[in-house]
């Protein structure tokens, strides 16, 4: 007859391995600097959608000062549509940095997960990066653009007027 050793009941007890241990924190290490370089360049870009901002409020404060006491005439709607270029401006940039901030925020929240072995946290914050990732890459709503012919049409309405004048 064999006898057998009893089984214990006890759990298993973790392997302490310090390369397993060394690479989990190299990898938090990375997701750190990643969060951080991220931060810092979504910073810079709603800085700069906050700076175009201004300078499209700065136009359309300066043309209704303008022309506020005026009638108009038929070379003032080349000015009318110079306004309605830098409300749509005004909007979309408004509209950017409300992207950029939603972005920040789940990309943080994604990086928090992984961090942590947050399987869930991760998965739906990724898939709401992915869903802000494809509506801020398109072109056509760019506040500069609209900006800029803003204050091209603003300059043929203005030489317009010093030359009828």
């Amino acid at each position: 007859m064999t006898f057998h050793k009893p089984k214990s009941n006890a759990a298993p007890k973790p392997i302490h391995d310090p390369a397993v241990k060394e690479k989990k924190e190299d990898a938090k290490k990375a997701l750190e600097k990643i969060d951080d370089s991220l931060t810092k360049v979504l910073n810079f870009q709603i800085n700069y959608y906050y700076y175009v901002l201004s300078i499209t409020a700065a136009c359309i404060g300066f043309t209704i000062s303008i022309t506020v006491r005026q009638k108009l005439q038929h070379a003032d709607y080349i000015m009318i549509v110079s306004l309605t270029l830098w409300i749509f401006s005004f909007y979309f940039g408004l509209a950017k940095v409300n992207k950029l901030n939603k972005l920040m925020f789940n990309f943080s929240n994604y990086l928090l997960g992984l961090r942590n072995n947050y399987e869930d946290m991760s998965g739906r914050y990724k898939q709401e990066v992915d869903k802000v990732m494809l509506g801020i890459d398109s072109r056509k709503s760019s506040p500069v653009i609209y900006l800029i012919f803003g204050l091209f049409l603003f300059l043929i309405w203005y030489v317009t007027k010093i030359v009828t004048n």
